[in-house]
């Protein structure tokens, strides 16, 4: 009578020496080779969610010789990025802070900071055509509305609803400059973008405050979610994509993720909204 200290069972058709020593060194010692196919697995899948999750790739060769290109965030991250691929701020999610003008700090950065200089660089555009101008949105506008009587949330501060009202504000910025740059000068496109989940010091503010508990538990929350995240490279392609692609060239008021276009929510596709903004910008930025 022969003694069998280990059985290995395959449902492969036929099995080779290498793999049934490989399967029983396994067992030996501890490693299920059922495991180890979830493992196998898991890692794929995985990989196939991160591989999703990348998004579009701007594939355009398209030159830049002659052109000037103005990035606002160009030191880290996705900004960097697309200055880096264009040559060869942004806040989310903080603490109730203000500018030193006294504005909601999401709102102020993320929206009347672009709005102003977009105003203050429009004549040197508008002579410079053909041009175009890429606002940086997220999908994050989607869950946001306008606080139109409280913009500034004095009454009550949420930091993913004001960076959800400065992403939307955007779109809506992006859409009413559009309106009015049809009416003025050809050859001036303006379109928003959604760079996607992109793992970048932008998402600094998203973890808790205080005590080393609330940061470890953070930690633990959003660690395991950055390794599907876009990385900025990926990140600028959107952006880069509308940028220089030659089809897009009179293409303007939409707006754009994964390099192609996409519906914007309900309240972005709102003229009268659009409108209202623009009127109160003006107002706060002082251009009246």
């Amino acid at each position: 009578m022969y003694h069998h200290p280990i059985k290995v069972f395959t449902a492969a058709p036929c099995c080779t020496s290498s793999t049934v020593a490989v399967d029983t060194i396994m067992l030996g010692i501890g490693i299920s080779p059922f495991a180890v196919s979830v493992v196998l697995v898991a890692a794929t899948l995985l990989w196939l969610l991160r591989r999703y999750l990348a998004g579009g790739c701007c594939y355009s060769k398209a030159r830049l010789d002659g052109k000037t290109v103005l990035i606002t965030g160009g030191n880290t991250g996705i900004g960097k990025e697309t200055a880096r691929d264009l040559a060869r701020r942004g806040i989310m999610m903080c603490p109730e802070w203000q500018t030193e003008d006294g504005f909601e700090m999401q709102f102020g950065v993320n929206h009347l900071g672009h709005f102003l200089l977009t105003d203050l660089l429009l004549d040197l555009i508008k002579s410079s055509t053909p041009a175009r101008i890429i606002n940086v949105s997220s999908l994050a506008h989607a869950y946001a509305k306008m606080n139109w009587d409280d913009i500034q949330m004095r009454k009550g501060y949420n930091k993913r609803d004001a960076y959800g009202q400065s992403k939307l504000a955007n779109v809506l910025f992006t859409r009413e400059l559009s309106r009015r740059l049809r009416k003025i000068v050809s050859g001036v496109t303006v379109n928003a973008v959604h760079p996607g989940v992109v793992a970048t010091e932008l998402s600094r503010h998203v973890m808790k405050p205080g005590s080393l508990a609330s940061r470890l538990i953070s930690l633990i929350r959003y660690t395991p979610l950055v390794w599907v995240f876009k990385n900025p490279v990926q990140g600028a392609q959107t952006t880069i994509h509308c940028a220089v692609t030659p089809e897009l060239l009179n293409t303007s008021g939409l707006y754009f993720s994964d390099c192609a276009p996409k519906e914007p929510s309900q309240h972005a596709l709102d003229d009268d909204a659009a409108r209202r903004l623009w009127d109160m910008s003006v107002e706060m930025v002082g251009l009246i």
